[in-house]
């Protein structure tokens, strides 16, 4: 079998111990080839790797093969617009970047006129901006792997939101990236079936994940974690990670993650016109993703955040999304896209 093969319609590469080292999430399909048509897929596409695992099929000489879907090339890009970002000395090459990174995140996940997935931002995410220490990441992973995978796409999405919505400071972006990974820190390593379900009904409807863990009429022995869990999630996030971030106070935004503009959320019931804009961001980030597991596919990037924001019709994006803030966003990419000061292909 050669290294590179056809299998249906995708193209499979040889997986070796090198490439999952120092990765946290996996960039495709990855499979333990058993026999000529025989084939057991080991981690799915953006699952973080369980290195102990892949240990194993290493130390039995197994062959594993990989659907690769991460484009090198988006990643790349992306790196080097952050990076610009990062490196800028005044406002203006400042403002500079800001638009020519979202003249290239809108490309692919606005217009989708080029290919990409959440993979890609996962990588991203985790290579410019990932802090966490490897025994912190594995607790993470040990609460939650989909909670985990989640906060993987979350978290860069965040910081693309906030570059269009006029944040610069490339600190900032790194302190709101890391946010996602600590939303329900207060579950550190035991988050339940219960509470990873309670989320997800409150993610589509309002008192429908607090109603689940009701008992009968009775509130169940789940129920006070999961009310209290955006309120102690900040708390031991704040006591615990202060050095990590550039500024603590952002930590707050973790007890934003529930609440909803229309007043219905958690913990404080706050309404759109009390939101700041970094506060409505939180509050519509949390929604765009499940909890629940899902799957990415490779071309799942292209015209995601447009799908997400000003596409979407169901009625639970009433609840995260005030018209406000949505037309905020679609103007800020109409402006900077048909006024890009540089040439996106170069880092500007």
């Amino acid at each position: 079998m050669s290294d590179e093969q056809l299998w249906g319609e995708r193209t499979l590469d040889t997986f070796t111990k090198a490439e999952y080292d120092d990765e946290i999430f996996s960039p495709g399909i990855v499979y333990w080839i058993k026999g000529e048509d025989k084939s057991v897929k080991v981690v799915d596409a953006g699952d973080p790797f369980d290195h102990e695992q892949l240990q194993k099929f290493f130390k039995q000489g197994a062959t594993l093969k990989i659907d690769r879907y991460m484009n090198i090339d988006v990643v790349s890009e992306g790196k080097i617009y952050l990076n610009g970002l990062k490196n800028a000395k005044t406002e203006v090459q400042r403002l500079r970047h800001r638009k020519n990174l979202i003249k290239w995140f809108s490309i692919i996940y606005w217009d989708g006129a080029r290919s990409g997935n959440l993979v890609d931002l996962m990588k991203l995410g985790t290579d410019v901006f990932y802090s966490f220490d490897p025994y912190l990441t594995e607790r993470f992973v040990a609460t939650s792997t989909p909670m985990f995978k989640r906060s993987g796409v979350s978290s860069t999405i965040s910081v693309f939101l906030a570059i269009i919505l006029g944040y610069t400071d490339f600190k900032m972006l790194r302190d709101l990236y890391h946010l996602s990974y600590l939303f329900d820190f207060s579950f550190d390593g035991k988050l339940s079936y219960n509470a990873i379900r309670a989320s997800e009904l409150e993610r589509e409807c309002s008192g429908e994940g607090v109603a689940y863990l009701f008992l009968g009429d009775n509130p169940g022995p789940e129920l006070d974690a999961f009310i209290e869990h955006p309120r102690v999630s900040y708390e031991r996030a704040y006591e615990s990670f202060q050095a990590l971030f550039n500024d603590p106070g952002i930590l707050r935004l973790i007890k934003m993650q529930h609440e909803k503009v229309n007043g219905k959320g958690f913990p404080a019931s706050v309404k759109a016109c009390d939101l700041s804009d970094i506060e409505s961001l939180v509050i519509f980030i949390n929604h765009m993703i499940p909890y629940e597991d899902f799957e990415i596919t490779p071309i799942d990037g292209m015209r995601f955040l447009k799908a997400s924001l000003a596409e979407y019709e169901y009625s639970d994006i009433n609840e995260v999304l005030s018209a406000r803030f949505k037309n905020l966003i679609v103007n800020e990419i109409n402006r900077a896209t048909s006024l890009l000061v540089g040439d996106v292909g170069n880092g500007g």
